[in-house]
């Protein structure tokens, strides 16, 4: 009946989903370590550990997988803020829409930490950036009017970034 071929096709579709998979892993844990190292001011192991991702990432067809891609832009914006002290606007290497929103949404997390920790050290100037970017995020997000099926995470993401927003003025006002 001719299924040789249809499970040559089938054993190569599966390798090729194993290996997305496992680039996709790859390219999470790269992105999370990276972010660990920025918030430990290790701003070179960082960004190698970006410039890593960001390599397994052309050489794969992402289709729609925006985890991975969401996670490297979470991590590819902190870095640049430590580095810059700005966000990088839309689009950024390649990225998607959905990924970036998401991205930067996620990072809003991040910012928190590191403002909590720099005012923790003292350093009102640097906790400010992070509140003000934070702040940024959360007021053009907010902006954003479409579809849960376009967006399907997005009005939970936006929620949690003002949670954390809020709860990061409530530690400013204390201050």
């Amino acid at each position: 009946m001719g299924f040789s071929k249809l499970y040559k096709d089938l054993l190569r579709e599966e390798k090729e989903t194993e290996k997305l998979e496992e680039n996709e892993k790859e390219v999470l844990r790269a992105c999370s370590s990276a972010i660990k190292y920025i918030h430990n001011g290790n701003l070179k192991k960082a960004e190698k550990l970006i410039e890593k991702a960001y390599k397994i990432i052309k050489q794969t067809d992402w289709q729609c997988r925006t985890i991975a891609m969401q996670e490297f832009v979470e991590a590819y914006l902190f870095l640049n803020i430590e580095k810059e002290g700005k966000l990088l606007p839309y689009p950024i290497k390649g990225t998607t829409a959905k990924s970036y929103i998401y991205g930067v949404l996620d990072l809003v997390g991040e910012l928190k930490r590191a403002f909590i920790s720099a005012l923790l050290k003292g350093d009102e100037k640097k906790a400010k950036l992070y509140f003000n970017l934070m702040k940024e995020i959360y007021d053009e997000s907010s902006q954003i009017v479409v579809s849960n099926k376009t967006l399907p995470e997005f009005r939970r993401k936006l929620d949690i970034a003002r949670i954390q927003l809020d709860q990061a003025f409530s530690l400013l006002v204390k201050k």
